[in-house]
């Protein structure tokens, strides 16, 4: 048997740092950007450990990001992955991607890499804090329908920095969409519960939390409705839903969820996320 694995080229948020010494108790997360290709080459590589022995910079570390999605009626959205998938096939995760620097004017690693030396050569102050893309008016990956549309429109017209933000939360919203069908108009607004990285390769994840405002049986409606390409059912193969505390028991106490080091971390994060909203809703 030959196995097919499919792997995206397009330019990927590369973690460069952060820290959570900004005045106003504001985190500043340093980006850069990678891609996919050069994830598989270093992070997944079997040399991965030497590379982040010698540097943290040698690895690409494009930065993920996962959601928490709760249901009107208290479950919590999960998708099986496919076994063709390039990263953590046939496990099961939370709805979840990367921001995409394509969406905010950046296409490839080459074409910011050609604008950086240009202004750099120009005297400029370079690409972290100005960045103008060869041709800003390439479309967002399925972005020409809907909300999502209208949402990458409205990034495009913001400061670099604010577009680079508002990419980073959109982008969360757009794979909730896009891989369970659950329209963003539908979802609360997506809180930041903080950040995780995978033992296993150095992976990084900016973790979300939202609820919804449909129940498990429309999303389970929404999912099953992929023949018209709004969910990527090349990704997953089924959709999960169990209740809230059926979610953090198996994952964290029965381990019986076969599930990728980030996205454990994730759960973690939203039991101390839960425990913290308790005594409030109790008031």
């Amino acid at each position: 048997l030959e196995a097919t694995v499919r792997v995206d080229g397009g330019a990927r948020a590369g973690v460069g740092g952060g820290n959570d010494d900004a005045p106003g108790g504001v985190v500043r997360l340093l980006l850069g950007v990678t891609d996919y290709r050069a994830f598989l080459g270093t992070n997944c590589a079997p040399h991965w450990q030497r590379l982040l022995a010698q540097s943290e910079q040698l690895l690409a570390s494009p930065l993920g990001n996962a959601a928490i999605v709760e249901t009107s009626d208290g479950r919590v959205l999960l998708l099986r992955r496919g076994t063709s998938v390039g990263e953590a096939p046939n496990t099961v995760v939370m709805p979840g991607g990367h921001p995409e620097p394509e969406v905010v004017g950046v296409p490839t690693v080459d074409a910011w890499a050609a604008a950086s030396e240009r202004q750099l050569s120009e005297g400029s102050e370079g690409c972290s804090t100005g960045f103008v893309a060869p041709s800003a008016s390439g479309s967002a990956p399925n972005s020409d329908h809907g909300a999502s549309a209208h949402a990458t429109a409205q990034l495009r017209e913001l400061p670099w920095h604010e577009r680079v933000r508002g990419e980073v939360w959109d982008a969360m919203a757009r794979e909730i969409e896009e891989e369970t069908g659950v329209p963003r108009a539908e979802l609360d607004p997506l809180v930041c519960i903080g950040f995780v990285r995978r033992r296993l390769n150095h992976r990084p994840d900016i973790i979300f939390h939202t609820r919804c405002r449909l129940s498990a049986a429309q999303v389970h409606d929404l999912y099953k409705r992929s023949q018209d390409g709004t969910v990527h059912r090349d990704e997953s193969v089924e959709l999960l839903t169990p209740t809230k505390a059926d979610f953090v028991q198996q994952v964290l106490v029965d381990d019986s969820l076969p599930m990728p080091g980030c996205h454990r971390g994730a759960v973690h994060l939203y039991r101390d996320f839960c425990k913290a909203l308790a005594p409030r809703a109790q008031q």
